[in-house]
């Protein structure tokens, strides 16, 4: 008997596939609507007002001559310029044109007072506690009205307004409510006396969530912490709320976190050399015979100025500095990272001025006669407090006080005289009185009459606000 032969799995069969067709496009489900002509428009309209007695408007439904429309859909053409229309135009529009019937009146908007407005924001203030704005929704009480187009009333005038005015700038002028740009500067003294009273008072210091300040209208502890933290209102960087007390009151940072010192920094950087063969970074781990510690927590100390320490600096620059390891790091290069001085900084910045006829900022890219030394990591510098400068300033900051160079954020102040003055020589150069649109004003220091405009309307650079260029030249007798 002949023994049966065994076969293993047969290969799979590969069969070759038909091409692919190219994707078919996706088909709208709408149908694609005929044109449209002025001429077939009035006569379905014709054909409407036969049958009903009235013109047709965009709510008459399906049009009777062609059942494959309806008035909706031609009103939206007329307006919008499609299906062969203008466009800018309304199915009332065109019957007003050219048959004659009267334009549909806009309903009755009642009028608007300050008086109702301030009313109407002293009961949000009473009900949620804080001050409406332009994005607060709805005034409750008024099925109509929402605080955005108050605001574009007040703003563009109108329902017995004048214009020029905004919610934030009456509730300035009214309720002494700072908002944004408007809101009064801070100083680290004051800060510090209201967070001694509110410890008088409440037995704890403040927080971030500490609610309003006592005997401050207007701020809130939550504010002060942000412009503390992205150094507005004329503070310097490089604190927080808890930060600043922890400096000046000795306040812990955190509660069961203990305060670093170099001392005790050095002793466990000399514990890890001696455990490994080499000097921690900030990528080392946990530190032995500290619970809870780690280098990367000590590096952050170390740069933003937090558990006791002054900030501005980082592991590998504590650790050169107190001479625990060489400068042998190529990110620690002597050109980038040397000690740097006023005057030096200065000459760069004037050598530049000579050679490109700008002053440099800090996108001017690397510094010419230096080796890795950009103007971004001068700026950084000057910011941090790094390498022999102190903390608070900047490239622009420092050219501003020392060479008189314009900063874009410190415009100076306009008067009326200067905007007179201008608006003559511009009235004598082109014929004309100028407007927002007038461009550059060459007899200024790069002003602009946009930028004019603005400040008129928003009241900064020393205006009062709630005004515009016409209303002003025209209240000074320059009428155009």
């Amino acid at each position: 008997m002949a023994r049966r032969r065994r076969i293993g799995p047969l290969p799979p069969v590969r069969r070759k596939l038909p091409p692919r067709a190219p994707p078919r496009k996706r088909r709208s489900r709408r149908p694609k609507l005929p044109g449209l002509h002025v001429y077939s428009i009035l006569a379905w309209a014709d054909e409407h007002r036969e049958r009903t007695g009235r013109w047709p408007t965009s709510y008459s439904g399906e049009v009777r001559a062609a059942p494959w429309d309806n008035w909706r859909n031609i009103d939206y053409a007329l307006r919008r310029g499609y299906r062969g229309c203008r466009g800018g135009s309304s199915l009332p529009l065109l019957l007003h044109r050219h048959r004659g019937r009267p334009l549909p009146l806009p309903l009755p908007r009642p009028r608007l007072t300050v008086r109702k407005i301030l009313a109407w924001a002293d009961a949000h203030h009473r009900r949620t506690k804080r001050w409406p704005s332009q994005h607060s929704g709805r005034i409750v009480g008024c099925r109509t009205e929402t605080w955005r187009a108050v605001n574009n009333v007040l703003h563009k005038g109108g329902r017995g307004l004048p214009g020029g005015d905004s919610v934030a700038q009456i509730l300035l002028r009214y309720r002494g409510v700072r908002r944004g740009k408007n809101r009064p500067r801070l100083t680290i003294k004051k800060i510090l006396a209201w967070a001694d009273r509110h410890h008088k008072r409440t037995g704890r210091w403040p927080s971030f969530g500490s609610g309003p300040v006592v005997g401050a209208p207007g701020e809130r502890w939550a504010a002060i912490h942000s412009a503390l933290e992205h150094a507005s209102r004329g503070l310097r960087p490089g604190y927080t709320l808890a930060t600043l007390l922890e400096r000046y009151r000795g306040i812990p940072y955190k509660r069961g976190l203990p305060r670093y010192t170099a001392r005790r920094v050095l002793a466990w950087a000399d514990a890890h050399h001696r455990r490994h063969g080499s000097w921690p970074t900030l990528h080392s781990g946990s530190i032995p015979g500290a619970p809870g510690e780690t280098w990367l927590k000590v590096e952050g100390a170390l740069s933003k100025g937090r558990r006791g320490l002054p900030g501005g600096d980082s592991l590998c620059q504590f650790l050169i500095r107190h001479k625990r390891r060489p400068r042998t790091n190529r990110s620690h290069h002597p050109a980038r990272h040397g000690r740097l001085t006023i005057q030096q900084i200065l000459a760069w910045a004037d050598e530049f001025h000579r050679r490109e006829g700008r002053w440099p900022a800090r996108g001017s890219g690397p510094i010419k006669g230096t080796q890795d030394d950009t103007w971004e990591s001068i700026d950084n510098a000057l910011r941090e407090g790094m390498r022999g400068l102190q903390r608070g300033s900047s490239v622009a900051l420092l050219l501003e006080k020392h060479r008189g160079a314009r900063h874009k954020h410190h415009r100076p102040r306009i008067t009326n005289r200067d905007i007179l003055a201008w608006a003559a020589a511009h009235r004598r150069r082109v014929g004309r009185w100028p407007t927002s649109t007038s461009g550059l004003i060459p007899e200024s220091t790069g002003d602009t009459w946009i930028a004019v405009e603005s400040a008129l309307r928003a009241g900064t650079r020393g205006r009062p606000g709630g005004d515009s260029l016409a209303r002003f030249l025209r209240r000074h007798g320059r009428t155009r």
